[in-house]
C-alpha cells in the first residue's frame, strides 16, 4: 500500500490542472501512516523515500532529537509532535490518519530493529488504515562503519546484535558481538562478558554518538575496560548520548581504519559569517572535513537606496 496514491487520487478528483490548484498542497482523500527509519544520526544517511514522505506529511511524530535534525525537510505548516504519547498508544496514529492527515512516524535507526514499529503497523492494519514501512540505516551496522570496525571477515561471518540488557545472558562464542544501549553501564560490560566465559583479552570498542560530529570511540579489552575508560576521561558524568559497543577481533582494525573521527576539522564548530548565498558552499566544504558550520550572516549585498549613495561611495575611494 502506497501513501502517495491517496494524494494522487485526490488530485484526479479535483479535475483541475495548473494555476492555483496545482500550487496548493492537496488534501489527501484518506489519511495514511508511514513508519520511517531515520537512521542513526547522520542526516546524510536518511533515505530518499524518507525525505519524500516528510515533505508530504501533515503530522510528524518523533523524539525531539530526531525531529530537530530533519526540521528543514518538514513542511512549515506541518505539525511536529513528541513520540512519547504515541509510543504508549498506537491508536493515536490511527486517529490522525482517520482525520485525513498524512502521518510520518520517525524511528531511530530502522523501524523494525529494537523499535515498536511492528505494534504501530499492526494497529494500522487492524483499523484498515493505509500504511507504509520505510527501512532505515540501523545503528548496529552504521556506527561500527563510522568507527572503522569491520563486523565480518573472510574467516568469520558470524554477527550477533543484542541490547545491553541481554549481556548477562550471553555465552562466549565466535564472531562479533554488537551491543546497543551500551551507554547505560559501559564499565560493567567487560565484567559481565568475562563472567559469561569471554576471555579478558577479547577486544572491545565503545562508540558514543555514532555517525555525528560528537562521535567518540574508546578501544580496550574486556579486562581493561574500566581502567581504559578512566584513562580516556570517560565516565557516566562526562559521556552523553547513545553508545554502541563492539566485541570481537574486528575491533583490532579500528585505529588503522578510523576515517570519520580523524578528519582534519572533526568536531570543530566554525562560524560562517558570509552572506546566505555564499555560506552554503563554504559550509559544505567544512562538513566534508568534519567541522560543524554555524551560519551567522553578518553582511548582506543589496542595491543602494539611491544612486547618490553609490556615487558618494565611489568618490570616497
Amino acid at each position: 500500500m502506497n501513501p502517495t496514491s491517496a494524494t494522487q487520487k485526490s488530485d484526479k478528483k479535483d479535475g483541475k490542472a495548473g494555476g492555483k490548484a496545482a500550487s496548493r498542497q492537496a488534501k489527501p482523500a484518506a489519511g495514511w501512516v508511514a513508519l520511517v527509519g531515520a537512521g542513526p544520526g547522520d542526516e546524510g544517511l536518511l533515505t530518499v523515500r524518507a525525505a519524500q514522505l516528510l515533505a508530504q506529511a501533515d503530522l510528524v511524530v518523533a523524539a525531539p532529537s530526531i525531529s530537530e535534525r530533519v526540521a528543514h525537510l518538514i513542511r512549515p505548516d506541518a505539525t511536529v509532535a513528541d513520540s512519547e504519547p504515541f509510543s504508549q498508544d498506537p491508536r493515536l496514529l490511527v486517529k490522525a490518519a482517520r482525520g485525513r492527515q498524512a502521518v510520518v512516524r520517525l524511528f531511530s535507526g530502522d523501524p523494525f530493529m529494537f523499535c515498536n514499529a511492528a505494534a504501530d503497523a499492526a494497529a494500522c492494519a487492524k483499523a484498515r488504515v493505509t500504511f507504509e514501512i520505510v527501512p532505515g540505516v540501523p545503528a548496529a551496522t552504521a556506527v561500527p562503519v563510522y568507527a572503522g570496525i569491520p563486523l565480518t571477515s573472510d574467516a568469520n561471518s558470524d554477527v550477533r546484535i543484542i541490547h545491553a540488557a541481554e549481556v548477562s545472558r550471553m555465552s562466549a562464542g565466535p564472531g562479533t558481538l554488537v551491543i546497543l544501549g551500551a551507554e547505560t553501564g559501559p564499565a560493567d560490560l567487560g565484567k559481565m562478558l568475562v563472567a559469561a566465559g569471554w576471555a579478558e583479552s577479547t577486544p572491545l570498542a565503545i562508540t558514543w554518538n555514532g555517525t555525528t560530529t560528537d562521535q567518540y570511540t574508546v578501544q580496550c579489552t574486556l579486562g581493561s575496560v574500566t581502567a581504559d575508560l578512566k584513562a580516556a576521561g570517560v565516565s557516566m558524568l562526562t559521556a552523553h548520548g547513545p553508545a554502541v559497543a563492539v566485541v570481537g577481533d574486528g575491533v583490532a582494525a579500528q585505529r588503522a581504519l578510523s576515517w570519520f573521527e580523524t578528519k582534519p576539522l572533526f568536531g570543530w564548530r566554525v562560524l560562517v559569517p558570509r552572506t546566505k548565498e555564499q555560506a552554503e558552499e563554504v559550509s559544505d566544504l567544512l562538513r566534508a572535513r568534519g567541522a560543524v558550520p554555524e551560519q551567522v550572516p553578518t553582511i548582506a549585498v543589496e542595491p543602494p537606496r539611491t544612486p547618490q549613495q553609490m556615487e558618494r561611495a565611489v568618490k570616497g575611494l
